[in-house]
C-alpha cells in the first residue's frame, strides 16, 4: 500500500515537472522570436515600424 503511494507520487511530480520543463522551453522559444522581431524592427530603414519598436521599448 505504502509502495503504491510512493509509485503515485512519483508519477504525478514527474508529470507536473515535464509540463513545467514544456512551459519553460516554449516561453524561452517565443521570448527569442520576440527579441528577434525587436532586433529586425529597430535596425528597419521604414521610419513607421521603427518607430513602433522604439515605442514598445520605452513603455
Amino acid at each position: 500500500m505504502n509502495r503504491e503511494l510512493l509509485n503515485k507520487t512519483f508519477q504525478l511530480m514527474l508529470q507536473n515537472t515535464v509540463v513545467t520543463l514544456e512551459l519553460f522551453f516554449a516561453a524561452l522559444i517565443l521570448s527569442m522570436l520576440l527579441g528577434l522581431l525587436l532586433a529586425v524592427g529597430r535596425r528597419s530603414k521604414n521610419i513607421v515600424v521603427s518607430g513602433i519598436i522604439r515605442l514598445y521599448l520605452l513603455v
